[in-house]
């Protein structure tokens, strides 16, 4: 109304900082052949870590600790080469354009303690660094390790996708200093979506689809569930997923 005015008192609580996390921080046990791996999301000096406390083995179950440079994705357990001890492997990502995924894996040698795994960084693999800009994903696929991310025009900052994604299949094999990562094969693949495509879940037990010389389906995205697709390559003849891209928000 005129000539009157109005007094407002507005109030302004910030808990803990000026911005509030309500995601839980990542944890999930996990076990294969009698080894249980406990792998958690945690702070220490207020620095991101993550925590591996292993549980069963004949000699060592100390915990073991890894600085983190983004967010863990996912925590998988596999014995990649069936020798009776599994391993653990937690894949990183950290977000934006050009920051590399990172893998953290550790065996356990005949069940009796923990031993890192090299990753041969992709710079060392003219063929794999080709339009490399990080981005990676790493999943447990068919009893191998994959690394999938964009391929880019260049290494440049200024260069555009080309709307292709590199796969690259690893196997565990004994190094000379320990347990090796090393590449198997390497491919390229559209990362287009067809239509027409079948639903699946991404998994190796896929819904067959219609013979061709290479069919598609759709799946769910491994880092954020059901609300993201994924595309799922299948072979001809054994229509089984022999590759898959990760769903725009996690390439």
């Amino acid at each position: 109304r005129r000539s009157e005015v109005a007094n407002y008192e507005i109030s302004l609580i910030l808990a803990n900082g000026d911005a509030v996390d309500n995601n839980p921080p990542f944890e999930q046990n996990l076990a294969l052949q009698g080894i249980d791996f406990h792998v958690k999301a945690d702070r220490v000096d207020g620095k991101p870590i993550v925590r591996i406390e292993p549980e069963g083995l004949e000699i060592d179950n100390s915990a073991i600790t890894r600085p983190l440079k983004g967010s863990i994705i996912r925590a998988e357990v596999a014995d990649l080469n069936n020798d009776g001890s599994p391993e653990v492997y937690i894949s990183t990502r950290a977000p934006g354009r050009g920051m590399p995924g990172e893998l953290i894996a550790y065996s356990a040698n005949r069940k009796k303690s923990l031993s890192e795994i090299y990753l041969p960084p992709i710079s060392e693999n003219p063929k794999a660094a080709e339009g490399y800009q990080g981005e990676d994903s790493f999943a447990v696929v068919e009893n191998r390790l994959v690394q999938r991310f964009p391929v880019y025009d260049s290494a440049e900052a200024g260069a555009g996708r080309t709307g292709k994604m590199r796969q690259i299949q690893y196997k565990l094999v004994a190094g000379e200093a320990g347990w090796v990562l090393r590449e198997e094969k390497i491919e390229d693949y559209s990362a287009r979506i067809e239509s027409g495509m079948t639903l699946s879940p991404f998994s190796t037990r896929t819904t067959p689809v219609q013979p061709g010389p290479l069919q598609s389906g759709i799946g769910h995205c491994p880092s954020q569930g059901p609300a993201k697709s994924t595309v799922v390559l299948y072979d001809r003849q054994s229509r089984r997923p022999s590759s898959s891209v990760f769903c725009p928000g996690c390439r």
